[in-house]
């Protein structure tokens, strides 16, 4: 087993230090601006299909950062970026994204644009999937990761270190791949992961029975998204004010959210706030109840 740094403790500059003088990579692929190859096997699938159809992103283009050549394509039904600086140091950063909703149609992304120009001035590559599925997939997401990883292997050979870097869903794509993959990653930065998986989306669901319990209004779940919408987003915001501003209802569920979520701690306004929304907006990304996780939702 390949020696896991302890780097989640590190800033992420830390990562990204080169830690050797060593040329690698000499061989860029003949095209580098578009490549398309058949899915790759991995050693155990640790993503089960959902049997939806998804539509594979179309346009996966993008512009490199200067210093650096951009590479797309798909494997698969999953579509891939590789950004290659031109001083490669010869290490690689895999791109694990977060939770997209459940739409049909796959879109594939970068890293935040100044983490990307810190890569490519230190020399790193970084490469990032769509993923085959959109949903809460995380074995899936993991798979394709090292599938893309994989490809970027045959095309570039293989770096002297990879590192995973994921943000939301994509952290829980990290320790799926840490556990199971461990061979094939030196070490790994999750940024706001989703580390417990179907916790995640559990603590969303008692989130919404919660507040249908303090502000006496039923949530129209089931009932259509329209009205669902309409239910969460106004009636709800009347009945439980904001979080700045709250009504007696809101101070309950203020209050009873801080105490089954660890207590009194610092900066917890300020967090309620930021995700008071978004939470909420949970019921209305699935709003017919349809996927495996949303229906397996608890809170008990």
């Amino acid at each position: 087993m390949r020696r896991l740094l302890p780097l989640l403790a590190l800033p992420f500059a830390a990562l990204l230090i080169a830690c050797s003088s060593k040329a690698s990579g000499d061989n860029p692929p003949a095209d580098s601006a578009s490549a398309t190859v058949a899915a790759s096997p991995t050693p155990t699938r640790l993503g089960v299909p959902s049997g939806t159809t998804f539509l594979a992103a179309t346009n996966a283009a993008f512009e490199a950062l200067p210093g650096a050549t951009a590479t797309t394509g798909t494997i698969g039904n999953a579509a891939y970026r590789i950004e290659m600086p031109a001083n490669w140091n010869g290490e690689l950063v895999m791109f694990a994204h977060g939770y997209r909703g459940e739409g049909a149609q796959l879109t594939v992304s970068s890293p935040p644009r100044a983490l990307r120009a810190l890569m490519i001035e230190q020399g790193f590559a970084w490469a990032g999937s769509s993923y085959s599925e959109n949903g809460y997939a995380p074995g899936v997401g993991a798979d394709d990761t090292l599938a893309l990883k994989r490809f970027f292997e045959s095309q570039y050979g293989e770096a002297k270190r990879t590192y995973l870097y994921g943000e939301s869903m994509g952290g829980n794509v990290i320790a799926l791949s840490l556990e199971h993959y461990a061979d094939e990653y030196d070490g790994a930065l999750s940024v706001c992961g989703a580390i417990g998986g179907q916790e995640e989306v559990d603590y969303l669901a008692s989130w919404a029975m919660l507040a249908e319990a303090t502000s006496g209004m039923p949530i129209a779940i089931g009932e259509g998204p329209a009205k669902l919408n309409a239910t969460v987003l106004l009636q709800l915001s009347g009945t439980l004010g904001s979080p700045t501003a709250p009504t007696a209802a809101g101070k309950q569920f203020l209050s009873a959210v801080k105490m089954l979520t660890g207590g009194p701690r610092p900066f917890y306004i300020e967090g309620f706030a930021e995700q008071y929304i978004a939470n909420f907006a949970y019921l209305l990304v699935d709003p017919a109840r349809q996927s495996a996780v949303t229906r397996a939702a608890t809170n008990t």
